[in-house]
């Protein structure tokens, strides 16, 4: 079975309109994007939480807990896992099939 010249360019050329539309929507999309922009309050509590949360002050992390002498004397109560027998090769198999 022979193709035609025709069914050939037209192959041809849907293939390469699926790759321009294709390289247009990927380039496009990314270079389109918008960026974000903040909005004015909604309410009266929107406006009080974000006073309240430009008045916290930066988290510290205080370092002197890891040089206490409580912190220093804590010990590793972890057990150790004991490994066991993986079990019948044939879970679905009948109780008294042969292994």
């Amino acid at each position: 079975m022979t193709a035609s010249r025709t069914n050939i360019l037209l192959i041809i050329l849907g293939v390469v309109l699926l790759l321009a539309a294709g390289y247009f929507f990927l380039h496009h999309s990314a270079s389109s994007a918008t960026a974000l922009t903040g909005s004015a309050p909604a309410n009266a509590n929107e406006t009080a939480f974000i006073q309240l949360s430009s008045e916290l002050d930066p988290i510290d992390l205080n370092s002197t807990v890891l040089t206490d002498p409580r912190f220093n004397a804590l010990t590793d109560i972890s057990t150790q896992v004991v490994p066991e027998s993986s079990g019948r090769t044939d879970p679905f198999a009948p109780l008294g099939a042969a292994q």
